[in-house]
């Protein structure tokens, strides 16, 4: 005692004798002795045998006796560290319910790395402090697991395991010890904590990185699997699900991991083929490489998704490969083993040959599977096998299988079946390949042209075989038209649901095969006849095209019936509309121009021909083509007069402009520019002002020729007005000329004059902008010519009259 006790203690060693259970004294007297460690230990000893259960003195004394021995080594100090944990022993031994105390002990257990000392603090923690400070002793717990005796990361749950190495381990018992082995006792502190967890699953992870994994298996079947009725309906997430399927694997509990991996993928099936294949891996590691290409195999049949068949062959084929290089290093190493693996090596060898000489036979598979109807899939699987009888069945096994109502690409089953059957015509089985056609044609078809390929190749079978009255008769019965094919084509038009083979009778593609056989073997009276019947047959069921009618007319030509050849183009041209007639009526008439009909017949086809200026068809053709034939006959002012019908009658302004010029042209040089006059006007009035003006110039020109020169210069002086100068040029260039031809000082400054004037008036915005297509009225001049009267017609709406 004397070596611990000053003078300067006295007054704290009377106050302490005085009054020991007073606090306040042993605190004086321990900050006295702060800066002595012994001293102040001597006096933590003293007080706390007279106070034992006084927390906060524990907590100074300990965290004192820490910091001593903070940075020192727990191994070479073993003696004063465990001097420091008799005094938490002595602590908790009085404090027992005190959680501080015990997470305090725990901290200084942890800076020993003393785990057997830790898991007894945690053991004495927990009998003795409340049940509901337990978390906070299991977060320190857990805390110092995570960070310092498991390993940084949580290995990929899906982390690739080299196939070499699964193999050569199955095999060669190669397979190398997991690092560090299993954290026992770190597993064994989880498994207690995941008891009291509120969130067991957050745990897991954890667990997962001891690598104990008979205890993973042991806590997912007690504390996971078996589900709360609260919680039943919740799903467990995929990664807690495969760490369960990993610590099977581990354990190589086969059958339970089986069982965890079908049930996994129904909750999972996006990861259906990740779970195979762990599956298969785990057979690998038992050896069991049978049962593995099985399993692998299997999932290749089910499965719908490319992305998931291309990773199980992926992994079939790299398994396959994997092993056979593993036989092969080793037989390196060690040729004596070659007769023991011999048929191991020709088993994998002929297997991973069969895997990829199959890979679009399974490929084909796979798309069957998402497109069981998908004809195109199946004509791609036939073009995969090389024997007739292998082809024959993927043919059979295609007719069994597609649903007929589904099928939305025309054609498709058609030649489908066709295919079938030219299987066995080109294998010399004519008659079996018939028996398939007519089967063929039973099958109630969406599309008509199904039905409609089957019939063409047939009779062109029929035809290269037997020759062209047997492909005639293959059509023939074809194409038999129904007593009720009216109805038939009413509730067809209606979208009513029918086989489509009901309305072949309807077939245009068939009727007009059957027309060219008929009219190739025509010779014969009965032939023609039996030609024009079908050629009626097709107008009467309305499904002639105007190229059939053009058809029918030459055929009849052919045959020297033209009268008769004509009366189908009155009739194609009755039934078509004007855009389609135009065509006819264009073959129409050269041949009877050709043949020489006469002349009245000839005017009434120009006559009816342009009827269809009524429906807003460009007659020019016939117009231009009328005239001629008038011309050719004398006729001339009969062919001028079409030609100003023509006029009349164009929509566009192009073609105005063309037949105008053609009409004024024929009658100058026919009839003399003096009967010009009132075309010319007409004319002028009927176009817009830029395209007026070159026929205003055109006009004067014939007025000068016939010497009518004030007719002439009153036409300029109109015509100038119609268009700024600046865009009528050729007209006062030509009028110019005219001036120094015919005219004086006075006329020529009077045409300047009126130059300047119209540049100021179009200038000056008050009259119309010089690209703006519109009429000015026609004003006759001076000396008589007349204004056209209210006859004239075609005047355009947007009309600007300049009163002159």
């Amino acid at each position: 005692m004397d070596e611990f006790v000053t003078s300067e203690d006295l007054v704290y060693e009377y106050s302490v004798l005085q009054e020991p259970d007073n606090l306040v004294n042993w605190s004086r007297y321990i900050a006295a002795k702060r800066d002595d460690p012994r001293g102040v230990s001597w006096v933590y000893e003293r007080c706390l045998q007279a106070l034992p259960e006084q927390w906060d003195i524990w907590r100074e004394y300990l965290q004192f006796r820490m910091r001593l021995l903070d940075g020192v080594c727990a191994v070479q100090h073993a003696e004063q560290f465990a001097s420091v944990n008799m005094l938490f022993w002595r602590c908790v031994e009085h404090n027992t319910a005190v959680v501080e105390a015990w997470r305090l002990f725990l901290e200084h257990a942890r800076r020993q790395g003393d785990l057997e000392l830790l898991r007894h603090v945690v053991d004495g923690a927990l009998r003795g402090v409340p049940l509901v400070k337990h978390r906070q002793l299991w977060e320190d717990v857990v805390a110092y697991i995570d960070a310092e005796l498991l390993p940084a990361e949580e290995a990929a749950l899906e982390e690739e395991e080299a196939l070499h190495d699964l193999v050569r381990g199955s095999l060669f018992g190669a397979a190398a010890a997991e690092e560090g082995g299993p954290d026992i006792w770190s597993s064994a502190m989880l498994r207690r904590y995941i008891q009291v967890a509120e969130d067991a699953e957050a745990v897991l992870p954890l667990l997962q990185r001891t690598h104990d994994y008979a205890t993973i298996v042991a806590v997912y079947e007690k504390h996971v699997l078996p589900e709360p009725r609260a919680k039943r309906k919740q799903r467990k997430s995929y990664e807690t699900q495969l760490r369960y399927l990993v610590a099977l694997d581990h354990t190589r509990e086969t059958t339970k991991l089986e069982g965890a991996v079908a049930r996994c993928a129904q909750l999972f099936p996006e990861r259906a083929p990740s779970l195979t294949i762990l599956l298969a891996k785990h057979y690998v590691k038992l050896g069991n490489y049978n049962k593995s290409t099985e399993v692998l195999k299997d999932a290749l049949k089910r499965t719908v998704k490319s992305s998931e068949f291309a990773s199980l062959y992926d992994f079939l084929v790299l398994f396959e490969e994997a092993f056979i290089e593993v036989v092969i290093d080793h037989l390196k190493e060690h040729p004596q083993d070659e007769s023991r693996w011999d048929n191991d090596l020709e088993s994998h060898t002929e297997h991973l040959e069969s895997l990829l000489a199959d890979h679009a036979i399974l490929l084909n598979d796979l798309k069957l599977r998402q497109e069981p109807d998908g004809i195109k899939h199946w004509l791609e699987r036939v073009e995969l096998f090389d024997n007739a009888t292998d082809k024959a069945s993927v043919y059979a096994d295609a007719i069994a299988s597609i649903n007929y109502k589904s099928q939305v690409v025309p054609g498709q089953l058609g030649t489908l079946w066709w295919q079938y059957a030219q299987l066995y015509i080109d294998d010399g089985q004519y008659e079996t390949a018939k028996t398939i056609l007519d089967k063929a044609l039973n099958v109630p078809y969406n599309f008509l042209q199904d039905p409609e390929l089957i019939w063409t190749k047939w009779a062109e079978e029929e035809l290269r075989r037997t020759g062209l009255y047997a492909a005639t008769a293959v059509l023939s019965h074809a194409l038999q038209i129904p007593d009720d094919h009216e109805l038939l084509m009413h509730k067809f038009e209606s979208h009513e649901k029918m086989p489509a083979q009901t309305m072949m009778f309807t077939s245009l593609k068939l009727w007009s095969f059957y027309i060219d056989l008929l009219e190739a073997g025509s010779d014969s009276n009965e032939q023609f006849e039996r030609t024009k019947e079908a050629y009626e047959a097709t107008i009467k069921l309305k499904i002639a095209t105007p190229l059939l009618f053009v058809n029918y007319a030459h055929f009849l030509q052919d045959k020297g019936n033209h009268l008769e050849s004509f009366s189908i183009y009155e009739r194609a041209v009755d039934i078509f509309p004007g855009e389609t007639a135009f065509e006819i009526w264009d073959i129409y008439i050269a041949e009877a121009l050709e043949y020489g009909l006469p002349k009245e017949q000839i005017r009434d086809l120009f006559e009816s021909s342009l009827q269809m200026v009524h429906e807003g068809v460009e007659c020019k053709p016939f117009f231009l083509l009328y005239a001629k034939f008038e011309c050719n006959n004398g006729m001339l002012e009969t062919a001028m007069n079409i030609l100003h019908r023509a006029c009349r009658a164009a929509q566009k302004i192009d073609t105005k402009v063309s037949l105008w010029t053609v009409c004024l042209n024929f009658c100058r040089q026919e009839l003399g520019g003096s009967h010009a006059r009132a075309l010319y006007e007409e004319c002028i009035q009927a176009l817009p002002n830029h395209i007026a003006v070159s026929f205003v110039v055109e006009y004067a020109q014939v007025e000068e020729d016939l010497k009518q020169v004030n007719r002439a210069r009153s036409l300029l002086n109109y015509g100038a007005q119609l268009l700024h100068p600046s865009d009528s040029g050729p007209l006062w260039e030509y009028w110019e000329l005219f001036e120094l031809r015919h005219g004086n000082k006075d006329t020529y400054k009077d045409m300047l004059q009126l130059k300047r004037q119209v540049e100021d008036l179009f200038d000056g915005g008050s009259g119309p902008l010089p690209d703006r297509i519109g009429n000015i009225e026609f004003v006759a001049s001076k000396d008589g010519i007349q204004k056209p009267g209210s006859g004239s017609t075609n005047i355009n709406d947007d009309e600007l009259v300049l009163d002159m």
